[in-house]
């Protein structure tokens, strides 16, 4: 059977049933502190809709609610309204069912039955009336019922007249008290004596226990009067608040009625299979909607298109699903799955744009972890270093998890912004960690055995400057390491060493021509412009035999290409032909001198150097020594640096007055520790090519008045 809306008005095809539900009531200690359910069978058959079905029906009153009001008086029945039901004769194919209850209602003052205070006829007398009239009988179906406006229309039975057609008895299985179940077959065998049809409902089933439902199948067993109404149909296994078998119970009286009491084919079916049908076609029904849902707020789009409920509902106001949804479970509920799935959209949003930003984390991790033994460091003891960190603050938002904070316009898009610290909760986050710690430790390995192999490489002395990795190969094939990295690998690394080896062979060959500049001092005095291959010869001829020169020989052109560039020096070991070029000694030595001398008024400290000028102070007597320096250019960034720190920052020597200073010369004072005077000694600072260069004017000049000398040499040198 099926339901359709109810209306008062009949058609040629719909005939009429009237029903009326009876059982237990009273005071509390008759019925119980809870009644058995007649009003809720009632609410839930006329008013199956969600909405308008209510859980509480009071039945205590005042006096003010029935003194003189027609609708509260002594015969106490209560018309609930109507329902058409669809029925499968073929003589008639709707049956409206009208709904009347037969109660009692309690004075809130006394606590006593209304009919007891009207001193009428007990309840089991009344309840088995076929015939009822009472002028104005109005429904309720709320909490305060008669007396108070209510807010759904009040319903009047026509002529106020209610013939009955059928009874239900609600017999509440709950309960199991002998006053209890005394009152119910008084009130069976009271209804049976009317030969109308009877159905018997067993209420709140979703409460009862299978030991009380055999004590009352017994009962009825036991009882003569039923027989015939449990041959027509056994008791219906109801609950109004989960809208089991109520139909079922309503439209198998109606049949009985119609079919003069003959047997419904359909037998009822037990709670617990009636129960499981409703859940599905509930669990049915909210899976629509919620499909409804998913296309009027699509969670791809969010948050780019984000109705509210109002919006929401002008799009689907008619539509099936919602209706469904509305009668089965309420309004409210629909508003408040709505607010549910916009929650569960905007945190799904949250975690997909958190989840974006996780491929950023590798990126800090090399940040934290660079340094890091990450051998056996788990995710949980990285998490907990990482946010003991002074840099997490620059690099994290800590704050706590808010789906208030992830809406879009305060969620922050910038791929150069702080990451929210809860993107360190989500499991993808650990796997970023498993990959860092895998491709760390695979680079730091690979980066030990590259230098480990590059050392290898230094040892090996039959590698020359500008052999190719295959020929090289054979002299280091047989190491273990080899077999542990990539060709990649290798073949980097032997560039890389390459490189530094070619290097070195070019600083020791440079070495080598301005040790052998000064056998060519005399060999020609003219200009570099006649400077051609027969000096070149000439030079190679003169170094042939020397290491640094059979070192390159594998880079023979490069080799000749140092020579050409030497070869001005060489023949003429001037500083405008000085390899150094602008860094020449003879250009820079005074100044570095000059520059310490001015920066600095006091020193402190020792030096060796103070035992070469103390040695010169107490030969020369009273005159003004003069002491040259001589370098080599291009070591100057070492060794004049050194020199000048060491000359003034020493207890015995201070910077001397600044008048006595020249372009070529720096003057600095020596203390005599016996006299306790300051004696000045003047500077100067020589290339050692100058210096050697016998053929020089100027050198001789000072080499003439010369008192001392102080050769300035880098120890690490080929020559060495």
């Amino acid at each position: 059977m099926s339901s359709s809306s109810s209306s008062s008005n009949s058609t040629p095809k719909t005939k009429e049933i009237n029903v009326i539900v009876v059982g237990v009531s009273g005071s509390e200690a008759v019925k119980g502190p809870s009644g058995v359910g007649k009003s809720l069978l009632c609410n839930r058959f006329v008013r199956p809709a969600a909405d308008e079905f209510h859980r509480e029906h009071s039945s205590v009153l005042s006096q003010i609610d029935f003194c003189g009001s027609p609708v509260i008086n002594k015969d106490h029945w209560l018309y609930w309204g109507s329902r058409v039901l669809n029925t499968s004769e073929a003589s008639t194919s709707n049956v409206l069912v009208r709904v009347a209850e037969q109660t009692e209602f309690l004075d809130d003052e006394t606590f006593e039955t209304i009919a007891e205070c009207s001193k009428s006829e007990n309840y089991c007398q009344r309840c088995s009336r076929t015939s009822l009239q009472s002028r104005d009988k109005l429904m309720y179906i709320q909490k305060e019922q008669l007396g108070l406006e209510s807010e759904f229309p009040q319903h009047l039975l026509p002529d106020g007249k209610f013939n009955v057609d059928g009874f239900i008895l609600a017999c509440d299985v709950s309960k199991e008290t002998v006053l209890h179940s005394n009152h119910v077959i008084n009130i069976v065998k009271s209804i049976a004596k009317t030969k109308k049809p009877i159905v018997i409902a067993f209420t709140k089933c979703d409460e009862m226990s299978e030991e009380c439902k055999r004590h009352y199948m017994t009962l009825f067993l036991a009882t003569k009067e039923l027989k015939h109404v449990l041959c027509n149909l056994p008791p219906v296994e109801t609950s109004a608040v989960k809208n089991v078998n109520v139909e079922y119970l309503f439209g198998s009286l109606a049949m009985l009625c119609l079919r003069s009491q003959k047997l419904v084919k359909k037998p009822p079916l037990a709670y617990h299979e009636a129960s499981l049908f409703v859940e599905q076609r509930n669990l049915h029904v909210k899976c629509c909607f919620s499909t409804l849902l998913s296309q009027a707020v699509p969670l791809c789009v969010y948050p780019k298109k984000c109705l509210s409920w109002k919006q929401v509902l002008a799009d689907i106001d008619r539509h099936p699903d919602l209706m469904n949804f509305v009668e089965v479970f309420g309004s409210r509920v629909a508003f408040e799955m709505y607010e549910r799935y916009v929650s569960e959209a905007k945190e799904l949003w949250a975690m997909n744009r958190l989840r974006s930003l996780v491929p950023r984390l590798f990126e800090i991790f090399q940040v934290f972890l660079d340094v890091v033994d990450l051998a056996e460091m788990e995710w949980n003891m990285a998490r907990d270093y990482m946010r003991c960190h002074p840099l997490f603050s620059v690099l994290f938002e800590n704050n706590d998890y808010d789906l208030d904070m992830w809406s879009p316009s305060t969620f922050n898009v910038d791929e150069k912004s702080r990451l929210p610290a809860e993107i360190l909760l989500l499991p993808e986050a650990a796997n970023v960690f498993e990959q860092f710690r895998h491709s760390t430790q695979s680079l730091r390995l690979k980066h030990q055995l590259a230098q480990e192999f590059e050392y290898l490489l230094h040892e090996i002395h039959q590698i020359l400057p500008g052999s190719s990795l295959d020929s090289s190969y054979p002299s280091f094939q047989h190491f273990s390491i080899i077999k542990k990295l990539p060709p990649e690998i290798i073949a980097e690394v032997y560039d890389k060493f390459q490189q530094k080896l070619i290097e070195n062979a070019r600083r020791q060959m440079e070495e080598c021509l301005l040790e052998a500049a000064t056998e060519f001092q005399n060999y020609s005095h003219g200009t570099s412009e006649f400077l051609g291959i027969k000096q070149l010869d000439t030079v190679r001829n003169y170094i042939e035999k020397d290491k640094r020169y059979q070192w390159m020989k594998l880079i023979p052109a490069e080799r000749d290409q140092i020579i050409l560039t030497h070869l001005p020096f060489i023949f003429n070991a001037s500083p405008l032909n000085c390899p150094s070029l602008e860094m020449c000694i003879d250009m820079v030595g005074a100044s570095i001198l000059n520059d310490f001398s001015e920066q600095t008024s006091t020193f402190g400290g020792s030096s060796g150097f103070s035992e070469c000028f103390e040695a010169t102070r107490r030969n020369l007597g009273k005159k003004m020594a003069r002491v040259q320096i001589c370098a080599m250019c291009g070591d100057h960034r070492l060794s004049i640096d050194s020199l000048a720190t060491a000359l003034f920052y020493n207890d015995l020597i201070r910077s001397s007055n600044p008048s006595y200073s020249t372009d070529v010369s720096s003057f600095i004072e020596v203390l005599d520790e016996s006299t306790l005077n300051w004696n000045t000694l003047e500077l100067s600072v020589n290339s050692y090519h100058s210096w050697t260069n016998r053929n020089d004017t100027i050198p001789r000049k000072f080499i003439d008045f010369t008192d001392g000398y102080l050769l300035v040499y880098k120890f690490k040198r080929a020559s060495n």
